[in-house]
C-alpha cells in the first residue's frame, strides 16, 4: 500500500528535463547543499562515471516499473559500492566515517553538550525499500519511500558536560550502540535533468522520519567508578525511549541530511534510460 494518497496528475517521468544542471541547491528545511555533479565532456571519461546497462534494471518509464526501478537501483548500489569506489566518487558505506559532531541539549531530562569523536556506522549498505511512490506534480518529481535497516552499530569515543535530571556527570571515554528494527520513513522532492546524453534524477529536499524498535547501549568513562557506570547504563537503557524523544529533532536532520547525500551520489552514477 502508498504510504499516502496522491492526486492524480500526469505521471510521466519524462516531461521534467533540467539541462546541464549546475550549481547548489539549497535544502530549505535541512540548509544542505548538493554539490553539482562532475561534468564529463569526454564520451570516454563520461562512460566510466556512470554505471552501465549490464549494472542497471531496464527503467520502463511508467509509474509502476519506475518505482520498482528506483528501488532496485538504490538497493544495488549501495550494495554493489559498499566499499566505497573512488573513481565514482561512492563513499564507503562499511564503515560509513561520521563527521566529528557536538551535541547541544536544553531541556530535561539532558542539558548539556556531547561531542563525539572517530565515529563509525556499521550495516548502512543493508537498508532495503518496502516501499517507493513516485509521482510528478507540476515540475517536481515527489518521492515517499519507506526503507528499513534490520540493524546498525555504531562505534567511537565521546566526551560531555552533562546534567540528567539533577546528576552532573562529566563523561570521557569509548560507546558502542546497536539499533535494531529500524524504519525509515522518507518524503522528498526532486527533478528529473539530462547529462552526458543520459536523464538522471536527483533530489533537493529530503525529510527522514527514522523510527527505532531497540537500542543497546554500552559506554565507558561514564564514571570512573565501574558499579556507577553499569548503574548509568542499565538507566539508558531501560529508558532509552525516552531519551530519544529528546534527541529526536537532532537525529530527524541528520538522517534527512544523510540520506539526502547518499541517495544523490547513487543517483548521480544511475542514469535510468541507458541501453544495450
Amino acid at each position: 500500500m502508498p504510504i499516502l494518497s496522491w492526486p492524480a496528475p500526469d505521471n510521466s517521468l519524462t516531461n521534467v528535463t533540467t539541462e546541464g544542471l549546475n550549481g547548489n541547491i539549497s535544502n530549505s528545511s535541512l540548509q544542505t547543499t548538493i554539490d553539482s555533479k562532475i561534468n564529463a565532456t569526454d564520451n570516454q571519461l563520461s562512460s566510466n562515471l556512470y554505471l552501465s546497462a549490464n549494472d542497471l534494471p531496464y527503467c520502463r518509464q511508467n509509474k509502476n516499473k519506475f518505482n520498482e526501478c528506483l528501488k532496485e537501483i538504490l538497493e544495488l548500489t549501495f550494495d554493489r559500492f559498499k566499499y566505497g569506489n573512488v573513481d565514482m566518487h561512492f563513499p564507503s558505506l562499511e564503515p560509513f566515517s561520521l563527521n566529528e559532531t557536538t551535541y547541544q541539549y536544553n531541556g530535561r531530562p539532558v542539558s548539556g553538550h556531547l561531542a563525539i569523536r572517530k565515529a563509525l556506522m556499521h550495516g548502512l549498505s543493508r537498508i532495503q525499500y518496502s516501499q517507493v511512490d513516485l509521482r510528478k506534480q507540476d515540475d517536481i518529481i515527489k518521492l515517499r519511500a519507506l526503507s528499513h535497516l534490520p540493524r546498525l552499530k555504531f562505534t567511537g569515543s565521546y566526551n560531555g558536560n552533562l546534567r540528567f535530571n539533577n546528576m552532573h556527570i562529566r563523561p570521557k571515554g569509548d560507546f558502542n550502540v546497536t539499533l535494531t528494527k529500524m524504519e525509515i520513513e522518507q518524503k522528498a522532492d526532486g527533478i528529473i535533468y539530462s547529462q552526458d546524453g543520459h536523464k538522471f534524477l536527483k533530489f533537493i529536499y529530503l525529510q527522514a522520519e527514522p523510527k527505532i524498535g531497540e537500542i543497546k547501549v554500552n559506554a565507558s568513562g561514564i564514571f570512573t567508578d565501574n558499579g556507577l557506570n553499569n548503574i548509568v547504563l542499565n538507566v539508558v537503557n531501560q529508558y532509552w525511549r525516552e531519551i530519544y524523544r529528546v534527541l529526536l529533532p537532532q537525529i530527524r536532520d541528520y538522517w534527512s541530511s544523510l540520506l539526502l547525500h547518499l541517495t544523490n551520489v547513487a543517483l548521480s552514477i544511475s542514469p535510468f534510460d541507458v541501453k544495450d
